[in-house]
């Protein structure tokens, strides 16, 4: 298939090509008939034409259908002049195209050059219209008559923009371009002038001569390269998939017991459901013809599976590896998705080092702050920890969220209820003294008179540690409960900052809040002294220590400072989480109504014990991996400022579990409202989760009785050696395994659908955040934002998420509450704001 790419086309070219069209116009409407080759399109036209109406019957619907019923090939007849004239039945070759090309006056380059093809491409295009669709063309034609201005829209993009009212400036015709898949240089080329104009030609003839409320979509090749640019990965389930796919359509035996389990997932397809992803899967076979799709896929595993078969292990690899680098990127954000120390920054820490008479310059570990969620960036530090951004200096001031506060509902002269919230303050002085004491977590939790919060969890969850100077792949985690020993330390893998270089502008080591090297660490769920019984509940310190391998050669430990977490007892509470409604605040561009689709893909993992024995049996199981499609009436039609309203039960009501986690992805598309559109969609959709997840299952990559290997084996066959032998927390795995569901089924769906994608979220709950969201006395969270894509290029940015909270809904004098919070979804199209929605969300907690 031709793809378009060129550079800018020379003057004198777009001289000559303006020329050729003039004479074109006098051949083409009075002397077609005249010249042999045109006498041979002429006869294919009214061959295919005869009984229809291009104006009516939809020329893009008619063509369509020509190249469904060719079964082999699949034309692209929309983007490549070879696939159109074999669809119409004439010679492609490139000495015909020339003849071709000469005959119509083109007297540019006829090598092939991407300018001939598609100046030839237009100009058919241009003759299917004018001979076989003449109620638009009398259409457009009154138009112009009815226009002040002389408009020639026949061969002119900027004429035919005005004739609608659209603006037709260069800027707004490379916005155009680029929305309908252009992956050319946008420079305003004749090239991309003519591309657009042909397909804005198609659109009109396809909505009998009226501009369409809702242009047509981004190409298949255009939305792969969002994701690529977005995500940075190397997707390779899915072809490996694809070339299983292919065996078995066309008749190969399956090769091993793997094999023949997918074969059997295939075959259990409903015939309506089998047509849907046969037509996906040719779709995603014709994208990959012509490269377009390379930086996104990665064909080593399907390569292999073409000379053997497919096993079990190097599927489980490849899933995880994919699950890892796309859930890292989120979840650690400046790593990149990338396992490795962070940089090294010299300094001296703020009051020296215990032990030492003069600090040296060297790279000290510090601890910024520490995460409960492993889905919001609150985060919870203390005064010494957090360290200001120059010129700034001093203590930073804490954010609301950060202080420890107790809230109580009150009702209002309305009838509803309003959360007042306090913060809590230091003792005050005692009788006859001057000063009061400092609050529960000592000075450096002492803001003036308010206390800064200590975060919470519970035994079994896990926090993120935020700091600088985590210059080794792993660092040791040190956990002591107040008057008790340390507990044993824990190895755990680190995420360094890859973004924030190590001096600023001025020459200084960057060593402040700017930084953000990670460590994910998970609570022990039982007391290392003694086997089976729970860890011991209360307040801790927390640091980490670092071997430096120092300049003489003779590794030094490092501790870093210390900050303080509060642990709970693991209880088993019962949630309900759901969306109940949503809202449209910009829709896609294009004029028109949206239809929108939610789906959620819901993993619950639940593991024997945390951390999780990576090197022992398999401890986990990622248990009810399913997907809840959101109802969809209520989201058409949509347009701005626009709501919905509707009941989606997302996850439960059920308990966490025992150590368990919750994980969510949230994807959104903006679909074709057509109605056999829809049902395609609706159909591959239903069937591919369904299919994939069986695949993953019969893979054993979900753990469980049928996992192949433990989490070690499989950390090592991913090619991720620094994750085969440490501490892992449970959200951090499950994530892994939503992020990869979602990336896998995004691609395919890329590659082939004619839909927009809108909305991109990957979250998780546990039992101590869900708590705390239900607490009435606990304060509202902060604004949590997250992109997808753009870490180092706001033009590669693909999704915006901000999590808003909004007020507690409950009752006064309850301790529980139901938490509600909204996530907005920005998309972006190369630096643009494409379009803005949104959904609410409800956690309660409920009796059974």
């Amino acid at each position: 298939m031709a793809q378009v790419t060129v550079s800018n086309l020379k003057l004198h070219y777009w001289v000559m090509l303006v020329c050729s069209i003039e004479t074109f116009r006098s051949i083409k409407y009075r002397n077609i008939q005249e010249h042999p080759i045109m006498q041979s399109l002429a006869t294919s036209l009214e061959t295919i034409f005869r009984d229809q109406n291009a104006a009516v019957s939809r020329l893009s619907a008619i063509l369509d259908g020509l190249a469904a019923a060719n079964s082999t090939e699949k034309p692209n007849w929309r983007d490549s002049i070879i696939d159109l004239l074999k669809l119409l039945g004439m010679d492609s070759s490139l000495h015909q195209r020339q003849n071709l090309a000469g005959t119509l006056g083109f007297a540019g380059d006829v090598s092939g050059s991407a300018m001939m093809n598609i100046f030839l491409h237009n100009r058919i295009i241009m003759a299917i219209v004018q001979n076989h669709a003449v109620e638009v063309v009398a259409t457009l034609d009154d138009l112009v008559a009815r226009n002040s201005e002389r408009l020639d829209w026949r061969d002119s993009i900027v004429d035919l923009m005005k004739l609608f009212g659209l603006k037709s400036h260069i800027d707004e015709r490379k916005k155009l371009a680029t929305g309908l898949g252009f992956t050319g240089e946008l420079s305003g080329s004749g090239t991309m002038n003519m591309w657009l104009h042909t397909r804005l030609v198609i659109a009109i003839v396809d909505n009998g001569g009226k501009l369409p409320a809702k242009l047509p979509k981004k190409s298949a090749a255009s939305r792969v390269q969002a994701l690529c640019r977005a995500t940075k990965i190397k997707e390779g389930i899915l072809p490996a998939i694809a070339a299983v796919w292919d065996r078995h359509n066309t008749g190969k035996p399956s090769r091993n017991e793997f094999e023949a389990g997918i074969y059997a997932v295939f075959a259990s397809l409903e015939p309506e459901q089998r047509k849907s992803m046969a037509f996906a899967f040719a779709g995603y076979g014709e994208l990959r013809k012509d490269g377009t799709a390379e930086c996104f896929f990665d064909d080593g595993l399907a390569k292999k599976v073409r000379d053997r078969p497919l096993e079990k292990a190097e599927f489980v690899a490849e899933f995880m590896r994919e699950g890892v680098a796309f859930a890292g990127q989120q979840l650690f954000s400046g790593s990149g998705g990338v396992i490795g120390p962070g940089q090294v920054r010299p300094w001296r820490p703020p009051g020296g080092v215990p032990g030492e008479s003069t600090t040296p310059l060297a790279p000290w570990p510090w601890l910024t702050a520490i995460r409960t969620d492993a889905s919001s960036t609150n985060e919870f530090g203390n005064l010494e920890s957090v360290r200001a951004v120059p010129p700034e200096t001093g203590a930073v001031t804490p954010l609301d969220y950060q202080f420890a506060q107790a809230c109580r509902f009150d009702p209002d002269a309305s009838g509803g209820i309003v959360a007042h919230c306090e913060r809590m303050h230091p003792p005050p002085a005692p009788p006859g003294g001057l000063f009061g004491g400092n609050c529960e977590g000592g000075p450096n939790y002492t803001f003036g008179n308010d206390c800064l919060r200590i975060p919470t969890q519970r035994a079994g969850g896990s926090i993120r540690l935020r700091g600088f100077n985590f210059i080794t792949p792993t660092v040791k985690v040190h956990l002591q409960l107040k008057d008790h020993p340390p507990l044993p330390p824990q190895e755990c893998v680190i995420w360094g900052d890859r973004e924030t270089a190590v001096n600023d502008e001025q020459g200084r080591v960057i060593t402040d809040l700017r930084v953000r090297d990670w460590v994910d660490v998970p609570i022990p769920s039982e007391d290392p002294a003694r086997p089976g019984a729970p860890l011991a509940a209360g307040l801790y310190d927390v640091w980490i220590s670092v071997i430096d391998p120092g300049t003489s050669g003779i590794p030094i430990v490092r501790e870093s400072n210390r900050l303080l977490l509060r642990i709970l007892p693991n209880e088993n509470i019962h949630f309900l989480f759901r969306s109940d409604r949503g809202r449209c605040i910009k829709e896609t561009p294009g004029g028109g109504d949206d239809e929108i689709w939610w789906d959620a893909f819901v993993g619950h993992l639940v593991a024997n014990k945390v951390p999780l024995d990576v090197e022992g049996s398999i401890p986990f199981h990622v248990k009810d991996i399913s997907r809840k499609p959101f109802p969809r009436a209520p989201w058409e039609d949509m347009d701005d400022g626009k709501p919905a309203t509707y009941v989606c039960d997302v996850f439960g009501p059920g308990p966490f579990e025992l150590n368990g986690v919750v994980a969510f992805a949230i994807v959104g598309f903006e679909i074709d409202s057509e109605a056999a559109a829809r049902d395609q969609l609706q159909g591959f959709w239903n069937a591919f989760f369904e299919a994939f997840k069986k695949i993953a299952d019969l893979a054993g990559a979900f753990g469980g009785p049928s996992a192949v290997a433990g989490l070690a084996e499989v950390f090592a066959k991913s090619g991720i050696q620094a994750l085969a032998t440490q501490a892992l927390s449970a959200a951090i795995v499950a994530v892994f395994y939503l992020a990869v569901i979602t990336l896998v089924t995004a691609g395919f769906w890329a590659v082939w659908a004619p839909a927009d994608l809108i909305a991109l979220d990957i979250f998780c709950l546990d039992a101590e955040s869900a708590w705390d969201m239900t607490d009435s006395k606990r304060p509202l969270p902060g604004l949590t934002k997250r992109e997808f894509g753009g870490e180092f290029d706001d033009n590669d940015v693909l999704i915006r998420v901000a999590q808003v909270p909004l007020p507690k809904l409950g009752n006064p004098g309850e301790l529980v509450a139901t938490w509600v919070q909204e996530h907005q979804y920005e998309a972006r199209h190369d630096g643009d704001l494409f379009s803005r929605y949104a959904l609410e969300f409800r956690l309660t907690r409920t009796s059974v």
